[in-house]
């Protein structure tokens, strides 16, 4: 570690070597350039702050040489004893600069620090003010093993953005280190982007990598962080801004995807189809408890059309039981989901999947239209159906949990939600695999702060099953509570 005390007068040299400051590899200079500070380096003087705070912002160690000067001292060559009157002595300070320098344009480079997580550093380029003309990704060797920077990088690209650079081999470790390449970055990106200001966000990386980074890039760079807890972007750097709040749009569910790592197959839907058979899809919902048997029924005879179906010997839904049954087989009569087959009633292919279990997902449809109607969610942030595949994934049929029953996005959080209509939660077995992969699915393509709803026709749920999903975090919504899934949607929303 080297030491360098920049001093024109004799009488601090000597000073400082009869009170045995300065080791033998001390320089001795009449001037110093602050560009040439080394991380790690010791630097003596009386220097003006702004030279001071860049020998700081380069990694260096400023030691000022505090003197309690007396009048009649002021502009005399002052010798050993003389400073040693005036209470001569060294106060290491640690400056920081709290202001920017002005940038010649108005054009703006984000600095994103890939982690883990990609939302914090895609959520402010979505916000009016901070929208960039341009990325660059910095990359630990940790991020680029898992793959990180692919994810951001897609969730960037279907978010618009054009000019994305990827910058690997950032150190995630050793301080003087990051301070020095950190120096060594802000020159290079100063020089190939002179009509750039410049926006640090520090949300990703660890703790050593965002102190490390803020030092040195502190004289041309803002420095934010994404509060995705709190919903809010806080300015570190300058000081003095209020905390921004995010705006509760500012993701779509595909974008959402993106960033979580995934891409959302193109498959054709008619979502008139849906809108048309939303008055029975609310009805079957409203009156599910005491349809519970008839919903059975209706499986049972939808599951002749399945590949791989054993049981089901033919199509005709059984006899209805009771005034309710009787009312339902005459409104799916009359929507054309059910047909009348020589006196039997039966399940018609084209509608086997609706009625099988697909009238649950559309419910959660119908939900998300209303609450569109109300001014309080837009279409392409609630879906059913979804179909998803990780983005380096070469083979869409070879990934087992490609599909996402319903799904609501909303102040930057999504929630999931899979249906089930048959009787698979009375089934240990079944109802823990049900459970596992919803729990799978909220982590990787939910992320952090997914909420997870499983939404079940039955009314009665077993104590283990209960236990099981109050572990995963998972709430299960049965038969009792299914008619006000609208207003749990809302809950969740104001929550």
């Amino acid at each position: 570690m080297s030491t360098t005390f920049v001093t024109r007068h004799q009488g601090a040299v000597t000073w400082a070597r009869e009170e045995g400051l300065l080791g033998e590899d001390t320089r001795i200079v009449a001037d110093y350039d602050p560009e040439t500070a080394q991380p790690g380096e010791i630097v003596i003087g009386t220097l003006p702050a702004q030279l001071a705070a860049r020998i700081c912002e380069r990694g260096g160690r400023y030691r000022h040489l505090t003197l309690e000067l007396r009048p009649e001292l002021r502009g005399k060559e002052l010798d050993a004893t003389d400073m040693r009157s005036c209470n001569a002595r060294l106060e290491e300070f640690f400056i920081q600069r709290a202001s920017v320098m002005p940038a010649r344009s108005r054009k703006l480079t984000h600095l994103c620090i890939v982690s883990d997580q990609s939302l914090q550093n895609l959520l402010p380029t979505r916000m009016a003010g901070m929208a960039p003309d341009r990325c660059v990704l910095l990359v630990s060797a940790e991020m680029k093993r898992k793959g990180a920077e692919k994810r951001l990088r897609h969730a960037l690209e279907q978010s618009g953005l054009k000019q994305i650079d990827v910058i690997d081999d950032v150190p995630d470790h050793d301080m003087t280190a990051i301070v020095a390449w950190g120096n060594r970055l802000v020159a290079r990106l100063r020089a190939e982007h002179p009509e750039h200001r410049f926006l640090l966000n520090l949300t990703g990386g660890n703790k050593l990598m965002s102190m490390g980074l803020l030092q040195a890039l502190r004289p041309w760079c803002e420095a934010i962080y994404c509060d995705t807890a709190n919903d809010s972007v806080e300015t570190l750097h300058p000081l003095g801004k209020s905390a921004v709040a995010l705006a509760p749009d500012l993701l779509n569910v595909k974008l959402y995807l993106a960033a979580q790592g995934f891409s959302v197959r193109a498959e054709p839907r008619d979502d008139r189809l849906l809108d048309k058979r939303r008055g029975i899809t609310q009805w079957l919902a409203g009156n599910v408890r005491p349809l519970e048997d008839f919903i059975r029924k209706l499986n049972g005879a939808a599951a002749y059309y399945e590949a791989n179906n054993k049981a089901s010997q033919n199509p005709n839904l059984a006899p209805a039981r009771g005034q309710i049954e009787e009312d339902a087989t005459r409104r799916l009569m009359e929507a054309g989901l059910l047909e009348d087959a020589s006196g039997r009633t039966r399940v018609p292919a084209a509608h086997a999947g609706y009625l099988r279990g697909g009238w649950l997902e559309e419910y959660c449809w119908a939900v998300g239209r209303e609450l569109e109607g109300e001014g309080l969610i837009k279409r392409t942030r609630f879906d059913i159906g979804v179909k998803i595949d990780p983005i380096e994934q070469t083979r869409p049929d070879r990934y087992p949990l490609n599909e996402l029953d319903a799904v609501f996005v909303h102040r930057n959080r999504m929630l999931i939600i899979e249906c089930k209509t048959g009787a698979q939660l009375g089934d240990e077995g079944k109802s823990q695999s049900i459970l596992n992969r919803l729990e799978v699915l909220g982590e990787h393509a939910a992320g952090r702060f997914a909420e997870k709803i499983l939404l079940t026709t039955q009314s009665r749920i077993d104590a283990k099953t209960a236990e099981r999903a109050r572990q995963y975090r998972i709430r299960i919504v049965s038969a009792a509570e299914l008619p006000d899934l609208k207003h749990l949607v809302r809950e969740w929303m104001n929550a």
